[in-house]
């Protein structure tokens, strides 16, 4: 048995099959931070109103959902 056959039949098994390998491209990080909510590490005063401002609007829809 090849190296490969067994390492696919250990997948199967495993079932990673259906988990899409995440890369971890220079592309793939930026959308990551992009997508994920977080302050900001620096900026001027008006990057912080605007964080605050967008938060607070992410906090009010929540609270409409319910």
């Amino acid at each position: 048995m090849k190296a490969s056959d067994y390492l696919k039949k250990f997948e199967e098994a495993q079932g990673k099959d259906s988990e899409k390998p995440k890369e971890h491209t220079l592309q793939e990080n930026a959308l990551e931070r992009a997508m994920r909510l977080s302050p900001p590490k620096a900026g001027t005063p008006y990057d912080w109103e605007d964080y605050e401002k967008y938060k607070a609007e992410l906090e009010q829809k929540e609270k409409e959902k319910k």
